[in-house]
């Protein structure tokens, strides 16, 4: 592991509701990231959650979460619209956080860790751009800035403590990541939420009511496609109880890496080297217990959690395996998209478990047995064919990029035509590249 000036060492989590100081008056060296930007422009608007009415919606480093939002653009789709996670990685321990906060040793920096430094407005890019040949793109389109480095799970606070240049330090985090997604369709709801019955606007333009929506894809890239796995359904639940005919259905982006239960943990760089992470129950028990209930006090996909209370008692710990989650209790009908050489998730699985063909090689047969749920999900039985886009051309959170969007194709499909096929019930829904070594595939754009 790279060394730097600064060391970081975590040496703990004090009691969850102590009061110290927030990240930014500790460590003095916080760093913009170089990745996980927006671009400038003026597609989508900022809006900043009022915490006097959704007081946990706040940022790691206690700043008010925000959203970008752009209004439809054609009549006929006033009432449809699509819900987007920002994605940009995260941290489990508070030494990782402080890291994340400096931007040491990630791409990452205090810019995914808070709203003080985003733009008053920003460009549409992929699925949420309004380029004429999107058929998505005349639709009501928020983009959920990402600021809480949980995956869009958490629900808590905790006072941590980090050693840095010697001296230690006790600040606050907040792990709010669900709790930002809910502040956040509430806003946008006024039928049934007294609170917001002004609606979102920018002081020009008004949205339309949530709560009278004929459509909703509620979708997220990479961390953000974690969330989308976390809270879709119950997201889908939530909005249905009061608009039962609601369409809805939820688009995993850059989300869907080799599944950990066929990973070699035991020759593994984590096990050879540490000694740690030996199994695929060691380290989901890890990312359960220690990650997930402990320093994000994270919401668990609610129907994982009952499966396995009622039909496996004491391998709760499963439903910390983002792909298990996947392929056994999404229920709502889910749309994958997933690079056969994904340049991040390929890459972490290269750097720990295999190789660029055996990552290759397990994303496309995965994606082709997505077909197979409706009869291996342990929740099957009633499942929608999943739709599928998997390209081989490295791109990671596609969602919002132009060209992995608009310019790649599989069997001539690009991934806006995919998605908008198994939207719309046209074929083909699915769009699988058959591997072809190593690399983007020579089809790909150059």
């Amino acid at each position: 592991m790279k060394m730097n000036f600064i060391a970081l060492m975590v040496l703990g989590i004090l009691a969850p509701h102590a009061i110290a100081a927030i990240i930014a008056q500790v460590l003095p060296c916080g760093k913009q990231g170089v990745a996980g930007g927006l671009g400038g422009g003026t597609d989508m608007q900022r809006y900043t959650i009022d915490n006097r009415i959704y007081p946990d919606a706040v940022c790691n480093d206690g700043t008010p979460a925000v959203f970008y939002f752009a209004r439809y653009t054609k009549d006929a789709d006033r009432n449809k619209w699509i819900i987007f996670l920002q994605g940009g990685g995260s941290c489990e321990t508070a030494g990782l956080c402080a890291n994340r906060w400096c931007s040491i040793d990630t791409n990452f920096g205090l810019d995914k860790m808070s709203s003080s430094l985003t733009k008053p407005s920003i460009r549409a890019n992929g699925v949420l751009n309004p380029r004429s040949d999107n058929q998505f793109g005349s639709w009501n389109r928020i983009l959920v800035f990402y600021c809480s480095s949980d995956h869009w799970s958490g629900t808590g606070a905790s006072t941590v403590q980090a050693t840095v240049q010697g001296k230690t330090f006790s600040f606050d985090l907040y792990f709010r990541g669900a709790r930002i997604v809910d502040a956040v369709i509430d806003t946008l709801r006024r039928a049934s939420n007294p609170a917001k019955r002004r609606g979102v606007s920018d002081g020009a333009i008004t949205l339309p009511d949530l709560d009278q929506a004929t459509d909703v894809l509620f979708a997220g890239s990479s961390g953000g496609g974690n969330g989308a796995r976390t809270n879709g359904d119950r997201i889908g639940a939530k909005l249905k109880a009061t608009n039962p005919s609601l369409r809805y259905r939820v688009a995993i982006d850059a989300a869907f890496g080799v599944a950990p239960e066929t990973i070699d943990y035991a020759h593994s760089v984590p096990c050879t080297t540490l000694g740690v992470h030996c199994s695929y129950e060691e380290t989901m028990l890890s990312d359960y217990n220690d990650r997930d209930r402990s320093f994000w006090s994270a919401i668990i996909e609610e129907s994982c959690l009952a499966w396995h209370t009622a039909h496996q008692p004491g391998t709760e710990w499963r439903c910390a395996d983002g792909f298990h989650v996947i392929t056994n209790h999404v229920t709502s009908t889910f749309f994958i998209h997933m690079d056969e050489q994904d340049s991040n998730v390929g890459g972490s699985y290269v750097e720990q478990f295999g190789t660029w063909d055996m990552f290759g090689q397990k994303i496309e047969q995965q994606l082709r047995d997505l077909a197979l749920l409706n009869t291996t999900a342990e929740e099957g039985g009633t499942l929608a064919t999943p739709g599928a886009f998997g390209p081989q051309c490295t791109d990671h959170e596609s969602f919002t990029n132009d060209s992995a969007v608009y310019d790649v194709r599989v069997n001539g499909l690009t991934y806006e035509s995919a998605l908008w096929n198994w939207w719309s019930g046209a074929q083909p829904q699915v769009a699988i590249h058959a591997f072809s070594g190593a690399g983007p595939a020579a089809d790909c754009p150059k």
